[in-house]
């Protein structure tokens, strides 16, 4: 396995029988946002799945391997992750399943228009002109809107999909209201809303959306996710139960 890693990167395990996914020690690292929203996507073994600013990889990973879906592209700007998380797929022997896309999602290209039965995406959460820039601009365009804007995710959501098609969206609980506004711009009935926070007394900081292409109208909002134990440590073993 030690033929897949380069300088600095390490294998984690993805806690599914043996599978697991290269990182880098020293550039952004998936967070629990991002398996939160792999658990949170309802998707079948006949869906055409397209993972947006696929990262590292994990979403576009982990739908592979828990539903086994017909197809999964990963769609990712950065080369250097692009290519880490090919060399992930390999290690696991997905080639079959996922391909790995490099390239900004307003030029998507290698996907027909209306192709995908669900698109998943854990997308920056800051807009650039507010919150502090890490140095490492790699980290940077993962955590700021310097690539991508939400409004570019969802329109490219909207190109993807099928009539019909799903959008799985993990984003932060205080930007919801624009969200709710830019998905109805594109023809989208948000579905699903469960927001998640620390503790029972703390504020909510994210909110799990699934939203349907072309849609009725009708919301279901599901109980609210705590996310961390008494002693404030992350409470992993909720990830399996977030349906």
């Amino acid at each position: 396995m030690n033929n897949y890693l380069k300088e600095d990167e390490v294998l984690d395990s993805l806690e599914i029988d043996n599978y697991k996914i290269i990182q880098h020690n020293k550039k952004y690292k998936f967070t629990s946002d991002a398996v939160l929203l792999a658990n949170f996507a309802n998707i079948k073994h006949t869906d055409v799945v397209a993972d947006l600013c696929s990262g590292s990889g994990i979403v576009g990973l982990l739908c592979s391997i828990k539903y086994k879906p017909k197809k999964v592209y990963m769609i990712e700007i950065q080369p250097d992750m692009a290519e880490m998380s090919s060399r992930s797929v390999k290690l696991n022997a997905l080639e079959d399943n996922i391909e790995v896309i490099n390239t900004p999602i307003q030029q998507i290209t290698q996907i027909p228009n209306g192709s995908c039965d669900v698109v998943t995406v854990n997308p920056p959460y800051k807009k650039v002109e507010t919150g502090k820039k890490n140095i490492n601009m790699q980290v940077s365009i993962s955590r700021h809107e310097i690539s991508c804007t939400l409004s570019d995710v969802i329109e490219c959501a909207n190109k993807l999909l099928k009539y019909g098609g799903k959008l799985f969206m993990v984003h932060e609980a205080n930007r919801i209201g624009e969200i709710i506004s830019e998905l109805s711009k594109y023809n989208f009935a948000v579905k699903k809303l469960m927001f998640t926070q620390a503790k029972i007394n703390s504020k909510a900081n994210l909110v799990l959306i699934q939203a349907t292409k072309g849609g009725k109208n009708g919301t279901e909002v599901l109980p609210v996710l705590i996310t961390n134990n008494e002693d404030g440590t992350y409470n992993h073993e909720l990830l399996k139960y977030i349906k």
